[in-house]
């Protein structure tokens, strides 16, 4: 289960695929699944070049470079994981937490050791396809489709590790509007005793 999950605590690499070019840096994310979510980009040489704030509606982006501070709807976030302003759904899926929605009516079928739960979403919006292996109980890969049947994102997890008694990824991709991102988180804290969310604007 996932349940036990309320705030983690994760840094690692990061990779951004946008139009035919990709940057690396590294990150940290700081997060209370209920609440708030704070993230940290480094570029080369360790150099911050932006801070991330995550709320129940908005997101806050602070542009160190240019000394500049963006705010936007959590929705803006549906470009690379569909559904973002539900339930933290965004960060859940940087950690490997997402779950099958308990509202969605499933269509179950055992595949290669695996399960495959197709289902529509409420209010036409379009379908999830999730992979779950239960080897480890956890979801390894949702497919998202719009009204219209056409693929609109893709949320992979990989590298399955046990911290703090959950098991969670070590690698996961999120791809959705051309864009994709790639997380290698190198250390994982799950509710950690001293976490602390900051996040100053320029």
């Amino acid at each position: 289960s996932v349940a036990p999950v309320g705030s983690a605590s994760a840094d690692g690499d990061l990779r951004v695929e946008q139009s035919g070019s990709s940057q690396n840096a590294s990150f940290s994310l700081r997060t209370r699944l209920e609440d708030s979510t704070t993230v940290v980009v480094r570029g080369p040489l360790g150099i911050t070049v932006g801070r991330g704030l995550v709320t129940a509606d908005s997101v806050y982006f602070a542009n160190n470079l240019q000394d500049q501070l963006v705010i936007g709807p959590l929705s803006a976030a549906d470009r690379v994981v569909p559904g973002a302003s539900a339930d933290a759904r965004a960060v859940r899926a940087a950690l490997g937490l997402l779950v099958p929605e308990a509202t969605v009516a499933w269509s179950l079928m055992p595949q290669d050791g695996l399960y495959q739960l197709t289902g529509r979403l409420p209010g036409g919006v379009g379908s999830r396809a999730y992979t779950v292996d239960p080897a480890i109980w956890r979801v390894v890969r949702v497919i998202e489709f719009n009204a219209e049947g056409r693929q609109a994102g893709l949320q992979e997890a990989s590298a399955f590790d046990t911290v703090d008694g959950v098991v969670l990824p070590r690698q996961v991709r999120l791809e959705g509007a051309g864009t994709a991102i790639e997380l290698e988180h190198r250390r994982l804290i799950v509710n950690p005793d001293d976490l602390r969310l900051r996040f100053v604007r320029p």
